[in-house]
């Protein structure tokens, strides 16, 4: 249960409206000139109901208020004044019944991005990012303050984006995570390059002040290159090994990010080798491609138009169904007026397979600023549910955190249920950096419970040093009998590269 009185999150019942400010020190005043605070008439009445609803010992009648006000509101088309009354009521609500309100936050949120409301939307996320933060998900706070920063700055509020962005650097920062945060800077400098000047005196203040606090924990870490400049698909390969006996479907996941400070839009092209396209589905989790056998209907090819908000990524999936015959799926971006970027995800079919495999993986470049866990998939072939040990092992010394990839905070952004960290990538769980969270049968080794068919993990690489031009190669491991001296069986290798390998393939 989160108790919103514990979090850092500062609801101001300002008299012209409700404003839920950041932590970052934001001030009303700033956002009023930013236009976060409603007008007058029903935005002056939903404050003040709330002012009522916190000083009463029964908030009813308020609730009630603010519910017809949103009624009212929404039946007259007036959208902004709808999502005012619906923030106020659930902060009264909260306030009432120290109830978690994140999946209302959620669908109000998905509403104010549906009807062009960027100011209500961010808001929203930053009040979700606080409560994360309350509740001690700081990872999860950091993915929120991401939505609130693409919301932002889609809407033109420069101030606004900056100050999430470097609430994303905060986070980092205390939690003494400094892959994440050298990663961040390269962001924050990639999307505001050329736009220092246009930023505030107050957050200019608030971006100087995190960037030196940020030193001490950035000092010893390799040098990272400069963020890119458009639109990057990631990985550019993928490949997923199913079993044709057990029908089962191969999935592999790609992502596309906008890296810039400005909307991108653009097509999205799927075109298999072989099989037949279906048409681009849409979800909370991405964009879905299914992926049909020859001969089984479809197009040769599926496009899809879409467009991304500053900073924002959005997750592939391509589903090929069980085929008798290997296949290949190009993907391909070509944005408005842009250079054309493209990935492939290669699905193979084989005859016979174990009792439980890691079917999934992929090879990832070293996108500075915008880092993606390696997905990976476990299919069980054998019913019920069962403990898997799981071990990854890298060529060189390499920070692994092992996430469960089907327990998210957010919709549409990576895993934040950490599963292990293996300190230096040796495949070993015996050292001082070592975590293991998930132990189900007490063996001191990270597992999941998997049940019949598919289970996934997410799996993110932080180099210790520098990786050169050389790939680093990544072993996904179950553990089982014969598996060779230490008892595990390698079942996909994947690489993390350095950018400069797949600058030329990218581009078409």
């Amino acid at each position: 249960m989160i108790r919103p009185n514990t979090v850092t999150v500062c609801v101001l019942l300002a008299g012209a409206g409700m404003v839920v400010a950041a932590e970052d020190g934001t001030s009303p005043d700033r956002l009023a000139a930013e236009g976060w605070l409603g007008g007058a008439g029903q935005l002056l009445e939903i404050s003040q109901w709330v002012r009522d609803g916190l000083a009463a010992d029964d908030p009813g009648p308020a609730l009630d208020a603010l519910a017809a006000l949103a009624r009212q509101a929404l039946e007259a088309g007036q959208r902004e004044v709808c999502v005012e009354a619906e923030i106020g009521w659930l902060q009264l609500a909260m306030a009432d019944a120290e109830a978690d309100a994140g999946d209302a936050l959620d669908d109000l949120a998905g509403r104010a991005r549906e009807w062009g409301l960027p100011r209500e939307e961010a808001r929203i996320w930053s009040w979700r990012a606080a409560l994360f933060e309350g509740a001690g998900e700081w990872l999860a706070a950091f993915h929120a303050h991401d939505r609130a920063s693409q919301a932002a700055l889609g809407g033109g509020l420069l101030n606004r984006g900056a100050a999430s962005l470097v609430a994303m650097a905060r986070l980092c920062r205390e939690n003494r995570h400094p892959w994440r945060l050298q990663h961040q800077w390269v962001r924050i400098d990639t999307m505001l390059a050329g736009r220092i000047r246009e930023l505030d005196v107050e957050t200019r203040r608030l971006l100087a002040d995190e960037r030196l606090a940020a030193q001490p924990v950035l000092a010893g870490l390799p040098p990272l290159g400069r963020g890119p400049a458009g639109a990057v698909l990631n990985p550019p390969e993928a490949s997923a090994l199913v079993a044709r006996p057990q029908q089962e479907i191969g999935r592999t996941r790609i992502f596309l990010s906008n890296p810039t400070v400005k909307a991108l839009g653009g097509s999205l092209t799927a075109t298999p080798r072989a099989g037949r396209a279906g048409s681009w589905v849409a979800d909370e989790s991405g964009q879905t491609l299914t992926v049909s056998p020859p001969g089984e209907g479809g197009a040769e090819a599926a496009t899809r138009a879409l467009s991304l908000r500053p900073g924002e990524t959005l997750s592939l999936y391509v589903e090929h169904l069980p085929s008798a015959a290997d296949d290949m799926v190009t993907l391909a971006w070509q944005a408005d007026g842009g250079k054309g970027v493209a990935a492939t995800s290669d699905f193979f079919f084989t005859d016979s397979a174990a009792a439980a495999a890691v079917v999934s993986g992929g090879n990832l470049t070293t996108v500075p600023g915008w880092p993606v866990p390696f997905y990976h998939e476990i299919n069980q072939r054998t019913g019920g549910v069962r403990i898997e040990d799981l071990g990854f092992k890298a060529s060189g010394p390499c920070r692994l955190e092992i996430f469960d990839g089907d327990e998210r905070s957010l919709a549409g952004f990576p895993s934040t249920r950490l599963l292990a960290v293996d300190g230096d990538g040796d495949g070993l769980f015996t050292g001082p950096r070592d975590e293991v969270l998930s132990d189900h049968n007490g063996d001191g080794v990270p597992d999941v419970l998997v049940g019949d068919r598919s289970r996934s993990l997410e799996v993110y690489a932080w180099p210790l040093g520098a990786t050169g031009r050389e790939p680093l190669t990544i072993a996904a491991r179950l553990r089982r009998p014969g598996g060779g001296q230490d008892g595990w069986r390698t079942d996909v290798e994947v690489g993390l590269r350095p950018a400069e390998k797949v600058a030329a393939r990218k581009e078409r």
